[in-house]
Protein backbone atom coordinates (compact mmCIF):
# COMPACT_ATOMS: atom_id res chain seq x y z
CA UNK A 1 0.00 0.00 0.00
CA UNK A 2 1.05 3.48 -1.17
CA UNK A 3 1.11 6.14 0.94
CA UNK A 4 0.32 9.61 -0.02
CA UNK A 5 1.92 12.77 0.66
CA UNK A 6 -1.08 15.25 2.32
CA UNK A 7 -0.13 18.87 3.07
CA UNK A 8 -2.01 21.22 4.68
CA UNK A 9 -2.37 25.01 3.16
CA UNK A 10 -1.18 27.23 4.91
CA UNK A 11 -4.09 30.18 4.53
CA UNK A 12 -7.24 27.79 5.07
CA UNK A 13 -10.19 28.84 1.92
CA UNK A 14 -12.55 31.55 2.96
CA UNK A 15 -16.17 30.36 3.15
CA UNK A 16 -19.34 32.33 3.05
CA UNK A 17 -22.08 31.95 5.95
CA UNK A 18 -24.39 29.20 4.70
CA UNK A 19 -27.18 29.64 2.74
CA UNK A 20 -30.95 28.76 3.22
CA UNK A 21 -30.33 25.41 0.90
CA UNK A 22 -27.29 24.96 3.24
CA UNK A 23 -24.81 25.21 0.21
CA UNK A 24 -21.53 27.58 0.48
CA UNK A 25 -20.13 29.49 -2.20
CA UNK A 26 -16.33 30.46 -1.44
CA UNK A 27 -15.31 34.25 -2.11
CA UNK A 28 -12.64 35.58 -3.79
CA UNK A 29 -10.27 36.97 -2.27
CA UNK A 30 -10.05 40.17 -3.73
CA UNK A 31 -13.19 40.98 -3.06
CA UNK A 32 -13.10 42.28 0.88
CA UNK A 33 -16.67 42.10 2.90
CA UNK A 34 -17.84 44.84 4.34
CA UNK A 35 -17.90 43.52 7.84
CA UNK A 36 -13.88 43.85 7.42
CA UNK A 37 -14.24 47.47 7.16
CA UNK A 38 -16.71 48.34 9.43
CA UNK A 39 -20.19 50.67 8.66
CA UNK A 40 -17.29 53.86 8.09
CA UNK A 41 -16.18 52.10 4.08
CA UNK A 42 -17.40 54.68 1.68
CA UNK A 43 -19.11 54.24 -1.21
CA UNK A 44 -17.58 53.05 -4.54
CA UNK A 45 -17.85 56.05 -7.30
CA UNK A 46 -19.87 55.23 -9.83
CA UNK A 47 -17.62 54.41 -13.24
CA UNK A 48 -17.54 57.54 -15.53
CA UNK A 49 -18.76 55.50 -18.80
CA UNK A 50 -21.97 54.36 -16.78
CA UNK A 51 -22.29 57.91 -16.09
CA UNK A 52 -22.36 58.86 -19.60
CA UNK A 53 -24.20 56.30 -20.79
CA UNK A 54 -27.10 57.38 -18.61
CA UNK A 55 -26.54 60.87 -19.66
CA UNK A 56 -27.03 59.53 -23.57
CA UNK A 57 -30.17 57.63 -22.70
CA UNK A 58 -31.86 60.51 -20.94
CA UNK A 59 -31.55 62.86 -23.95
CA UNK A 60 -33.34 60.26 -26.14
CA UNK A 61 -35.17 61.86 -29.25
CA UNK A 62 -38.66 61.14 -27.10
CA UNK A 63 -36.78 63.38 -24.36
CA UNK A 64 -35.74 65.96 -26.44
CA UNK A 65 -39.21 65.95 -28.21
CA UNK A 66 -40.69 66.49 -24.76
CA UNK A 67 -38.71 69.69 -23.61
CA UNK A 68 -38.88 71.40 -26.79
CA UNK A 69 -42.68 70.87 -26.47
CA UNK A 70 -42.78 72.46 -23.17
CA UNK A 71 -40.54 75.58 -23.84
CA UNK A 72 -42.89 76.03 -26.20
CA UNK A 73 -45.94 75.81 -23.72
CA UNK A 74 -44.48 77.74 -21.87
CA UNK A 75 -43.51 80.71 -24.46
CA UNK A 76 -47.08 80.38 -25.64
CA UNK A 77 -48.41 81.21 -21.53
CA UNK A 78 -45.87 84.49 -21.95
CA UNK A 79 -47.14 85.27 -25.16
CA UNK A 80 -50.88 85.78 -23.57
CA UNK A 81 -50.11 87.85 -20.71
CA UNK A 82 -50.23 91.97 -22.04
CA UNK A 83 -46.27 93.04 -22.30
CA UNK A 84 -44.73 95.56 -20.57
CA UNK A 85 -43.86 99.38 -22.50
CA UNK A 86 -45.83 100.18 -25.48
CA UNK A 87 -49.11 98.25 -25.93
CA UNK A 88 -49.79 97.21 -29.39
CA UNK A 89 -53.19 95.31 -28.38
CA UNK A 90 -56.25 97.64 -30.13
CA UNK A 91 -58.46 99.22 -28.27
CA UNK A 92 -61.56 97.42 -27.77
CA UNK A 93 -64.75 98.75 -29.75
CA UNK A 94 -67.57 100.20 -27.77
CA UNK A 95 -70.50 102.47 -28.09
CA UNK A 96 -69.74 105.98 -26.99
CA UNK A 97 -70.41 107.01 -23.54
CA UNK A 98 -70.92 109.67 -21.06
CA UNK A 99 -68.91 111.98 -18.83
CA UNK A 100 -69.95 111.75 -15.42
CA UNK A 101 -68.74 113.75 -12.27
CA UNK A 102 -68.22 111.78 -8.70
CA UNK A 103 -68.52 114.25 -5.77
CA UNK A 104 -67.33 112.99 -2.14
CA UNK A 105 -68.89 115.17 0.07
CA UNK A 106 -68.74 114.28 3.73
CA UNK A 107 -68.98 111.33 6.14
CA UNK A 108 -70.48 111.09 9.38
CA UNK A 109 -70.71 109.30 12.84
CA UNK A 110 -67.32 107.52 11.61
CA UNK A 111 -66.83 105.11 14.30
CA UNK A 112 -63.63 105.52 16.50
CA UNK A 113 -60.35 104.12 14.42
CA UNK A 114 -57.82 105.46 17.46
CA UNK A 115 -58.99 104.80 20.72
CA UNK A 116 -55.22 106.46 22.06
CA UNK A 117 -56.73 109.61 19.99
CA UNK A 118 -60.53 108.63 20.44
CA UNK A 119 -60.46 109.76 17.02
CA UNK A 120 -59.76 108.41 13.19
CA UNK A 121 -57.84 109.69 10.08
CA UNK A 122 -60.68 108.54 7.32
CA UNK A 123 -60.33 108.43 3.41
CA UNK A 124 -62.31 106.81 0.50
CA UNK A 125 -61.04 104.58 -1.55
CA UNK A 126 -63.76 104.00 -4.32
CA UNK A 127 -63.89 101.52 -7.59
CA UNK A 128 -65.87 102.01 -10.42
CA UNK A 129 -67.38 98.97 -12.86
CA UNK A 130 -69.23 98.99 -15.59
CA UNK A 131 -70.44 96.24 -18.29
CA UNK A 132 -67.66 97.94 -20.84
CA UNK A 133 -65.23 96.07 -22.95
CA UNK A 134 -61.50 95.30 -21.46
CA UNK A 135 -58.69 95.74 -23.58
CA UNK A 136 -56.70 92.88 -21.32
CA UNK A 137 -58.85 90.31 -18.86
CA UNK A 138 -55.84 91.33 -16.32
CA UNK A 139 -57.14 95.03 -16.63
CA UNK A 140 -57.68 96.28 -12.95
CA UNK A 141 -61.11 98.05 -12.12
CA UNK A 142 -61.44 102.15 -12.02
CA UNK A 143 -60.00 103.11 -8.67
CA UNK A 144 -60.32 106.79 -6.74
CA UNK A 145 -58.67 107.25 -3.53
CA UNK A 146 -59.47 110.61 -1.33
CA UNK A 147 -56.92 112.68 0.49
CA UNK A 148 -56.71 111.73 4.46
CA UNK A 149 -58.94 114.04 6.40
CA UNK A 150 -56.85 113.86 9.80
CA UNK A 151 -58.29 113.20 13.76
CA UNK A 152 -62.04 113.47 12.82
CA UNK A 153 -65.46 111.56 12.79
CA UNK A 154 -67.34 113.96 10.58
CA UNK A 155 -64.20 114.68 7.35
CA UNK A 156 -65.02 116.66 4.71
CA UNK A 157 -63.44 115.91 1.61
CA UNK A 158 -65.79 118.08 -1.49
CA UNK A 159 -63.30 116.05 -4.26
CA UNK A 160 -64.56 115.91 -7.54
CA UNK A 161 -63.69 112.53 -10.07
CA UNK A 162 -64.47 112.77 -13.51
CA UNK A 163 -65.14 109.78 -15.16
CA UNK A 164 -65.22 109.52 -19.19
CA UNK A 165 -66.96 106.94 -21.03
CA UNK A 166 -69.61 105.17 -18.66
CA UNK A 167 -72.02 103.36 -20.39
CA UNK A 168 -75.33 104.18 -20.97
CA UNK A 169 -76.22 100.41 -19.15
CA UNK A 170 -75.36 101.94 -16.02
CA UNK A 171 -72.62 101.65 -13.29
CA UNK A 172 -71.29 100.50 -9.38
CA UNK A 173 -69.99 102.50 -7.30
CA UNK A 174 -68.16 100.87 -4.36
CA UNK A 175 -67.09 103.34 -1.92
CA UNK A 176 -64.74 102.00 1.32
CA UNK A 177 -64.08 103.52 4.00
CA UNK A 178 -60.69 103.45 6.03
CA UNK A 179 -59.33 104.91 8.62
CA UNK A 180 -55.26 105.11 7.80
CA UNK A 181 -52.96 103.66 10.57
CA UNK A 182 -49.50 103.82 8.76
CA UNK A 183 -47.48 101.49 8.86
CA UNK A 184 -49.94 99.45 10.18
CA UNK A 185 -52.81 97.69 7.57
CA UNK A 186 -55.62 100.49 7.66
CA UNK A 187 -59.00 100.05 9.81
CA UNK A 188 -62.20 99.25 7.28
CA UNK A 189 -65.01 102.08 8.40
CA UNK A 190 -67.75 100.08 6.54
CA UNK A 191 -68.75 100.66 2.82
CA UNK A 192 -71.35 102.25 0.79
CA UNK A 193 -72.23 100.73 -3.04
CA UNK A 194 -74.25 102.50 -5.17
CA UNK A 195 -76.07 101.15 -7.89
CA UNK A 196 -77.06 103.47 -11.32
CA UNK A 197 -78.93 101.16 -13.97
CA UNK A 198 -79.45 104.03 -16.22
CA UNK A 199 -76.76 106.95 -17.86
CA UNK A 200 -78.19 109.74 -20.46
CA UNK A 201 -77.94 113.11 -21.01
CA UNK A 202 -81.31 113.71 -19.40
CA UNK A 203 -80.41 111.80 -15.97
CA UNK A 204 -80.56 113.67 -13.27
CA UNK A 205 -77.94 112.67 -11.20
CA UNK A 206 -78.26 112.69 -7.49
CA UNK A 207 -79.11 116.33 -6.90
CA UNK A 208 -77.02 119.59 -6.62
CA UNK A 209 -76.25 118.05 -2.58
CA UNK A 210 -75.78 114.61 -3.60
CA UNK A 211 -77.81 112.19 -1.45
CA UNK A 212 -76.82 110.33 2.01
CA UNK A 213 -75.86 106.83 2.16
CA UNK A 214 -75.84 104.60 5.16
CA UNK A 215 -72.41 102.89 5.86
CA UNK A 216 -72.30 99.31 5.82
CA UNK A 217 -71.01 98.02 9.37
CA UNK A 218 -70.79 94.02 7.97
CA UNK A 219 -67.20 95.24 6.51
CA UNK A 220 -66.32 97.23 9.27
CA UNK A 221 -63.95 97.10 12.18
CA UNK A 222 -65.29 94.82 14.67
CA UNK A 223 -63.00 96.67 17.32
CA UNK A 224 -63.95 100.14 15.99
CA UNK A 225 -67.71 99.08 15.69
CA UNK A 226 -67.45 97.82 19.55
CA UNK A 227 -65.90 101.17 21.15
CA UNK A 228 -68.73 103.37 19.09
CA UNK A 229 -71.57 101.31 20.23
CA UNK A 230 -69.98 101.23 23.75
CA UNK A 231 -69.68 105.18 23.41
CA UNK A 232 -73.41 105.26 22.00
CA UNK A 233 -74.80 103.35 25.65
CA UNK A 234 -73.32 106.45 27.18
CA UNK A 235 -74.92 109.12 25.21
CA UNK A 236 -73.91 108.91 21.76
CA UNK A 237 -75.54 109.66 18.82
CA UNK A 238 -75.66 105.85 17.03
CA UNK A 239 -73.77 103.60 15.66
CA UNK A 240 -74.77 104.14 11.98
CA UNK A 241 -72.59 106.06 9.88
CA UNK A 242 -73.23 107.50 6.49
CA UNK A 243 -71.59 109.23 3.33
CA UNK A 244 -73.11 112.36 1.36
CA UNK A 245 -72.70 111.38 -2.51
CA UNK A 246 -73.31 113.43 -5.39
CA UNK A 247 -72.93 112.58 -9.18
CA UNK A 248 -73.99 114.24 -12.20
CA UNK A 249 -73.71 114.16 -16.39
CA UNK A 250 -71.28 116.20 -17.69
CA UNK A 251 -71.96 115.37 -21.50
CA UNK A 252 -70.94 112.71 -24.27
CA UNK A 253 -67.43 111.29 -23.99
CA UNK A 254 -64.91 112.37 -26.82
CA UNK A 255 -63.74 109.17 -28.86
CA UNK A 256 -62.31 107.22 -28.50
CA UNK A 257 -65.28 105.14 -26.87
CA UNK A 258 -63.27 102.18 -25.79
CA UNK A 259 -62.95 102.01 -21.79
CA UNK A 260 -63.49 103.88 -18.72
CA UNK A 261 -60.82 106.30 -17.76
CA UNK A 262 -60.03 108.92 -15.32
CA UNK A 263 -60.26 112.38 -16.59
CA UNK A 264 -59.70 114.37 -13.32
CA UNK A 265 -58.35 116.05 -11.35
CA UNK A 266 -54.71 114.61 -10.71
CA UNK A 267 -53.40 114.88 -7.44
CA UNK A 268 -49.99 114.96 -6.37
CA UNK A 269 -47.48 115.14 -3.36
CA UNK A 270 -44.57 116.82 -2.15
CA UNK A 271 -41.94 114.69 -0.38
CA UNK A 272 -38.73 116.23 0.82
CA UNK A 273 -36.18 113.86 2.13
CA UNK A 274 -32.81 114.55 3.47
CA UNK A 275 -31.28 111.37 2.49
CA UNK A 276 -32.04 112.13 -1.54
CA UNK A 277 -31.54 115.87 -0.37
CA UNK A 278 -27.67 114.95 0.52
CA UNK A 279 -27.23 112.18 -2.25
CA UNK A 280 -28.60 114.79 -5.04
CA UNK A 281 -26.54 117.71 -3.53
CA UNK A 282 -29.58 119.81 -3.57
CA UNK A 283 -30.34 121.78 -0.44
CA UNK A 284 -33.52 123.18 0.78
CA UNK A 285 -34.25 126.16 2.59
CA UNK A 286 -36.55 126.18 5.84
CA UNK A 287 -39.29 128.50 4.77
CA UNK A 288 -41.41 129.40 1.46
CA UNK A 289 -39.70 132.94 1.39
CA UNK A 290 -36.48 131.67 1.25
CA UNK A 291 -36.81 129.04 -1.08
CA UNK A 292 -38.63 131.25 -3.70
CA UNK A 293 -35.98 133.56 -3.39
CA UNK A 294 -33.26 130.67 -3.95
CA UNK A 295 -35.39 129.22 -6.92
CA UNK A 296 -34.76 132.59 -8.18
CA UNK A 297 -31.01 132.65 -8.08
CA UNK A 298 -30.80 129.18 -8.90
CA UNK A 299 -28.38 129.84 -12.04
CA UNK A 300 -26.11 131.83 -10.14
CA UNK A 301 -25.55 129.79 -6.87
CA UNK A 302 -25.62 126.63 -8.84
CA UNK A 303 -26.26 123.51 -5.92
CA UNK A 304 -24.96 123.57 -3.05
CA UNK A 305 -24.60 120.75 -0.55
CA UNK A 306 -27.22 119.46 1.81
CA UNK A 307 -26.01 120.61 5.33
Amino acid sequence: MSSQNLTTPSTPPHFDSPQTNGSVHPKPPDEPSSSDHGDDAEPQAPDPALRRGSKQLALTPSALGDKFTEKKDKLKEKAKKPPGGFDRTPLPDAPQGYTIQITFHRASNLPIGDMHLKSSDPFIHATLTAAVPKRHKEDPPLTRRTRTVRRTTEPVWDEDWVVANVPASGFVLKCRLYDEDWPDHDDRLGNVTIRVPRVSEDWEGLGPEGRVFEVKKRAGSKRAYLLKGVMSLCGGEGVTASLQVGMKVLGRSDPPYAQMYTVGPTTWVKHYSPMIGRLAGVRVNRDEEHDAAAAGGATERGTKKYE
